[in-house]
């Protein structure tokens, strides 16, 4: 909430109404929304209460057209097409709002996306493919980045890359088998 009381958008007001709909198919829809909407008015006053309950409407619309976008098929073939597919919801749902509620999503999904396809690139040699996923995920959000960063197997993967690109070859298939951190499957 802004100085006026106005609602500022951002990411955390997606993440407090999924929060709610982590309950989905034990709790009907009808209660989840009155949970929703008890927490908007115990959180807020005027006039960021009736944003928040007007953003939450945008929200329950963007959803329903989430899934009847995917179930029929999820839009476009391509991972980047099904990611420019969402983003078109969510800017048809909340207009000039769309860049901050999901900026660093849109950004980190089509970051993933571009890994993704240079690490099935036939064409690039493993020290392409390398440097190239590097240069692609420094471009990851922050937010990201941090949580690479403090997850111990994420990390380690991170490590094995390092030691591969370094060239020690026999290091990453070796670390796969004996060093996993703590609780990983192999």
């Amino acid at each position: 909430v802004d100085a006026d009381g106005h609602l500022i958008a951002a990411p955390d007001l997606i993440r407090f109404f999924d929060y709610f709909f982590v309950d989905s198919g034990e709790v009907d829809d009808a209660e989840i929304r009155r949970r929703i909407e008890a927490a908007i008015d115990a959180r807020l006053d005027e006039p960021a209460r009736g944003e928040a309950r007007e953003l939450f409407e945008k929200y329950l619309e963007y959803r329903a057209a989430a899934a009847r976008l995917f179930a029929a098929g999820g839009g476009e073939e391509s991972l980047a097409g099904r990611i420019a597919a969402v983003d078109e919801l969510r800017r048809a749902a909340f207009g000039d709002d769309a860049d901050s509620l999901f900026g660093s999503d849109l950004e980190h999904a089509r970051v993933a996306a571009e890994i993704r396809a240079a690490a099935a690139d036939p064409e690039l040699s493993e020290e392409q493919r390398a440097a190239l996923i590097e240069e692609m995920a420094a471009r990851l959000p922050d937010d990201v980045r941090a949580a690479i960063e403090a997850s111990p197997a994420l990390r380690w993967k991170a490590q094995n890359v390092q030691a591969w690109k370094s060239g020690d070859k026999s290091l990453a298939p070796r670390a796969r088998r004996t060093a996993r951190p703590r609780g990983e499957a192999k």
